[in-house]
């Protein structure tokens, strides 16, 4: 038995009610905190305090360090290169994705190209995980081809040993009135020549 199962259907008026119902009785047992402000505010401020914050570093050929950083009081990590001792390069700055666009943006994945000319990276939008592929040329900061949608990144795409193809799996665009359970059948392994990557 499966007593939630209705609740995969978000837009039907049962489940809303019910996801309202539960956010107004979260909202109460919070409310019933008496310092829960100044937790609140104590949280922001050891938060503030605690500076930048750095994951995800992949060493590459070249001396090339490629790694998220999430500067203190922004949401989302950014991709940030540095070659030897050299001053870091922000490629790719999900923030301003989401301040352009008005929607939150944030990074899934990242693949640097075993030269360095390239990084295969994943952005997704709104915190569905339903992530795009961007493949970005590094010396240029220019992005190679348009975003191909719907490549979540399990398994993250693989650059050949001489970085010129690219693997990926992509979701199939589910047809008319196909469940979402269906979202993760039938998908396609494909190889991208990165010399020709609008051939795809």
């Amino acid at each position: 038995p499966d007593p939630f199962r209705n609740l995969e259907e978000v837009k039907a008026p049962a489940t809303r009610a019910w996801l309202q119902a539960q956010g107004e009785h979260a909202a109460a047992q919070l409310a019933r905190i008496d310092v829960r402000d100044a937790l609140a505010e104590r949280i922001a401020a050891l938060s503030r305090a605690g500076g930048d914050a750095v994951a995800g570093v992949q060493r590459m050929p070249g001396g090339r360090l490629y790694y998220l950083e999430r500067r203190a009081g922004d949401s989302q990590y950014r991709l940030v290169l540095r070659v030897g001792a050299g001053a870091p390069r922000v490629l790719v700055d999900p923030g301003e994705v989401s301040r352009a666009t008005g929607v939150p943006h944030a990074l899934n994945y990242v693949v640097p190209s075993w030269d360095g000319r390239t990084v295969a990276y994943g952005l997704s939008a709104a915190g569905s995980e339903d992530a795009s592929l961007h493949l970005l040329d590094v010396a240029s900061g220019r992005l190679l081809a348009a975003p191909i949608p719907r490549v979540p990144g399990g398994p993250p795409p693989h650059w050949s040993p001489d970085s010129r193809h690219l693997t990926f799996n992509q979701l199939r665009a589910l047809p008319p009135r196909a469940p979402d359970t269906e979202t993760y059948l039938d998908s396609t392994v494909f190889v991208l020549d990165r010399e020709r990557p609008a051939a795809l």
